[in-house]
């Protein structure tokens, strides 16, 4: 976040917050913005991606990913010419695989990466 205003401008950053106290982060990009292939979305246009962490442990499981998930979907819909979203999450990370499955992607064996339409 730090040079959010310089070289990683195009990175939208937030502080996810529970009750007031700051839990974690998350943010989305155009693909389109990085130096990232995305197994070939990035060169389709209108692809997004996604990431977040809950960095206090007491906050896991109890929906809040699932909520950070909608609200990042709900602000790249929101961008004219937003067509998809696209996770690759380490596929060990269960927890996270699972959510984006509940939450409307699919993994895409291909290329081995969740894409959801918007």
């Amino acid at each position: 976040m730090e040079k959010q205003d310089g070289a990683f401008r195009w990175l939208h950053h937030s502080i996810v917050e529970c009750g007031g106290k700051p839990i974690g982060f998350c943010r989305y990009y155009a693909c389109a913005d990085s130096d990232e292939l995305w197994e070939g979305f990035s060169a389709m246009g209108g692809s997004y991606s996604i990431d977040y962490l809950i960095g206090e442990t007491g906050y896991l499981r109890r929906g809040i990913g699932r909520q950070i998930v909608t609200a990042l979907t709900e602000r790249i819909r929101a961008h004219g010419g937003a067509e998809r979203i696209v996770a690759a999450p380490d596929q060990k990370n269960r927890a996270y695989c699972g959510l984006l499955l509940a939450s409307g992607f699919t993994f895409n064996t291909d290329r081995s990466i969740y894409v959801k339409a918007l």
